[in-house]
């Protein structure tokens, strides 16, 4: 299990700010990221939500502690990712874009 977790870890360095039950539960809901939010704060310093579509399949955007909330430039679809690095990538990449 420990290779795993840090087989995951190389693939997305963020992940080594998270413990090992907190990455088994979002590598776990990869496709259900409404099951990750809680997460974010200890990957992404200035993220504390995320603002999802009504199915809670798309990112729409990201919100901060403060309140202040940034729609992304483009909707990340979660279904169309292999996988939980696949979309949290495209986060991290909306974030410096947007």
């Amino acid at each position: 299990l420990g290779a795993y977790l840090e087989k995951q870890r190389a693939q997305f360095p963020r992940f080594y700010f998270v413990g090992d039950d907190d990455l088994l539960e979002i590598i776990g809901n990869s496709k259900a990221p409404v099951q990750s939010i809680r997460h974010m704060p200890k990957m992404f310093a200035g993220i504390s939500s995320m603002k999802l579509s009504e199915d809670s399949k798309s990112i729409l955007g990201m919100g901060s502690r403060e309140g202040e909330e940034v729609k992304f430039t483009r909707v990340i679809n979660v279904e169309d990712t292999k996988s939980v690095q696949d979309w949290l990538i495209g986060v991290e990449n909306l974030m410096r874009t947007t």
